[in-house]
């Protein structure tokens, strides 16, 4: 968004070593932004506004979901990674979601949040606390390709249609091993796995 330091109507770089690609400010009248499509990786169209790399994907040794350089280009090969995790106060401080590619906040019961922490071109330590899936986490999983999933759980009608879709459980229910509770924590907040496990 704007902060105030530049005209309406302007282009705003989103990151400053990225002044190429850029979003569509508001209008002057204040109206959203212009509603252009790109088109991503896959051939989706989706509005400009969030494609950041729509017309422009990532280039060899760059990072599908944040454009940037890796280190090791081999990881890029892999399956992303997507873990829910808890945001009550309970369950901070999070693991490893400050080296997520990307983080999706949804809303769930109560007026509480859950996040979806994609990792793909970094590894953190630990992940966690790990919570149970929403029907809010298909439309996200989806443009993922075929992501592994990580998630303690659902409501049994849910945790089917979950498995019908385009993902790999890599859920507590069907891979108890890859997951330990910790002891500094209580339940439900001290469920957690890592990247390297999952």
């Amino acid at each position: 968004t704007d902060d105030g330091g530049n005209e309406p109507g302007a282009l705003i770089p989103t990151s400053d070593d990225q002044d190429e690609t850029a979003v569509d400010a508001a209008s002057p009248d204040g109206d959203a932004p212009n509603d252009d499509v790109g088109t991503s990786p896959g051939g989706d169209t989706i509005p400009r506004q969030n494609a950041q790399f729509a017309d422009d994907p990532p280039g060899e040794g760059e990072a599908v979901y944040t454009g940037q350089g890796v280190p090791d280009p081999s990881v890029l090969a892999r399956p992303a990674l997507a873990v829910k995790i808890d945001n009550v106060d309970a369950a901070r401080p999070q693991a490893g979601i400050n080296q997520a590619d990307v983080v999706f906040e949804e809303m769930v019961e109560g007026g509480l949040t859950r996040l979806l922490a994609v990792f793909h071109s970094n590894d953190p330590d630990s992940v966690g606390p790990v919570r149970s899936a929403r029907s809010t986490d298909i439309p996200l999983l989806m443009p993922l390709a075929n992501p592994l999933f990580s998630w303690s759980g659902s409501n049994a009608a849910f945790a089917e249609v979950l498995r019908t879709t385009a993902i790999v459980d890599a859920g507590v229910d069907s891979n108890p091993g890859l997951y330990v509770r910790r002891d500094d924590r209580t339940a439900p907040n001290n469920l957690f796995s890592s990247p390297e496990r999952l």
